[in-house]
């Protein structure tokens, strides 16, 4: 499809004597295909690089988890940093 485009717009382009158009648009054209290329790598590489994906949670991970949110729903949730003070 790109082949057959970049060729009818260069046909366009000789025939309206304008090559400096076709220069533009195909560059246009490149930087989309770059910008694409790199989110889907970027995507594919997330993907694959998740040593976790499609592993089940075990039981008490789910309740310490569920334990925490109340924890900070309630107010009872501490700063890291106030831990670590108390620590140091």
């Amino acid at each position: 499809m790109w082949i057959k485009l970049i060729f009818t717009l260069f046909d366009h382009c000789i025939i309206c004597g304008n090559i400096e158009h076709m220069t533009k648009i195909t560059t246009q054209d490149q930087k989309i295909e770059d910008v694409v290329r790199r989110h889907v790598v970027d995507v594919f590489r997330e993907f694959l690089s998740d040593p976790d994906a499609g592993l089940l949670l075990r039981q008490d991970f789910v309740r310490h988890l569920k334990k925490s949110v109340n924890a900070k729903r309630d107010g009872r949730h501490r700063d890291l940093r106030e831990v670590l003070k108390k620590y140091n």
